[in-house]
């Protein structure tokens, strides 16, 4: 880790760095576990922390989508019922921010299906909570507020088109498109104005002995419609085995708001949009944490899925086409490995 980021934990801290192992999870951020030692403590009696640092390489550096923006978000939320980290000191050019390491992992493939079904179920009292918390009684820094129904939607999605703007070189032609029409046909109607996670489901919180013991990653949130963090559920954890779909009505019974499918269409939209946006970025920069393959495929999927989600919206018919077989060339084994190779 950086001499200047270590001293900066010491100062904040009042303890001496001793251990500082990188995490390579993940691909727009820095991320560091961090232990400190205490004076006058056994050398194995450490406090644990978790160090968010910017790059500047990454796929969202130098954008909107900061990472002050998201400890503003744990800042607002560190008086709340909702489970996040506690955020310890942010620097003061807000291009690191050290919280309180929780108990826990993300990783629920080891659990029986008896545990992870209680961890879903809290999983929806934790993200019924984050909506219940009325948005005016928190201090959301540089997150804009909506003031009409349409805003609930267009606010973000305007941002991201910046974004794509700024950054974005080659954004395949049809994720234009979808955030035109989505700028056209933005919900009416919305149920209630709540800070939304923006990357909502598993692999997103973390779990401890059946329960959620933190949120994380909120580096997408933003004030809007309670119906976008389920397109993010649907798009992240919604598997044939572990469906969260079953676990929904408690989140409805927690929060008194119903289940809208017309918004949570239009919220797929978003979701695979951004994902576009995201992907296609981390492409034009050669790849990130998971490497370039994983990124190009994630790519073509997310157009693809929008593809898709605008033809649900729209009421069309989806085109198939019936291509020829082609015939083997000189080339066609070279393509099947590295076909073979990035699938892997």
């Amino acid at each position: 880790m950086d001499a200047k980021l270590t001293s900066w934990v010491e100062t904040v801290t009042g303890g001496t760095v001793t251990s500082a192992t990188r995490s390579y999870g993940g691909g727009s951020r820095e991320m560091y576990f961090v232990d400190v030692a205490r004076p006058g403590r056994a050398v194995d009696d450490v406090d644990q922390y978790v160090l968010r640092v910017e790059s500047g390489t990454g796929q969202m550096s130098g954008t909107e989508v900061s990472l002050a923006r998201e400890a503003a978000i744990y800042r607002a939320l560190r008086d709340t019922d909702v489970p996040v980290a506690r955020i310890v000191a942010v620097t003061d050019d807000g291009n690191a921010f050290l919280m309180a390491k929780v108990e826990g992992s993300d990783d629920l493939s080891k659990l029986s299906d008896d545990e992870r079904s209680a961890v879903f179920d809290d999983f929806m009292r934790s993200l019924a909570k984050l909506h219940n918390t009325d948005v005016a009684t928190l201090d959301l820094g540089p997150l804009a507020v909506p003031t009409n129904p349409e805003d609930h939607a267009r606010l973000d999605l305007n941002m991201w088109r910046r974004v794509a703007d700024q950054k974005a070189q080659e954004l395949d032609p049809l994720s234009w498109y979808a955030f035109e029409w989505m700028d056209v046909n933005a919900p009416t109607s919305v149920q209630r104005t709540v800070l939304v996670h923006g990357d909502s489901g598993p692999g997103n919180f973390m779990a401890h002995d059946g329960h959620v013991s933190a949120i994380v990653d909120w580096e997408l949130a933003h004030v809007g419609d309670p119906m976008e963090d389920f397109a993010w559920i649907d798009m992240r954890g919604n598997s044939r085995a572990h469906p969260m779909t079953a676990h929904y009505d408690v989140y409805f019974r927690e929060t008194g708001l119903t289940f809208d499918p017309a918004a949570l269409l239009f919220y797929r939209i978003a979701v695979y949009a951004k994902c576009a946006v995201i992907t296609q970025l981390a492409v034009e920069q050669g790849g990130g944490a998971i490497g370039f393959a994983p990124y190009l495929i994630s790519n073509t999927r997310y157009q693809l899925l929008v593809a898709r989600a605008l033809t649900d919206a729209m009421g069309l018919a989806p085109i198939t086409l019936d291509l020829p077989a082609q015939p083997p060339t000189e080339r066609t084994a070279l393509f099947d490995r590295a076909m073979g190779d990035l699938r892997a």
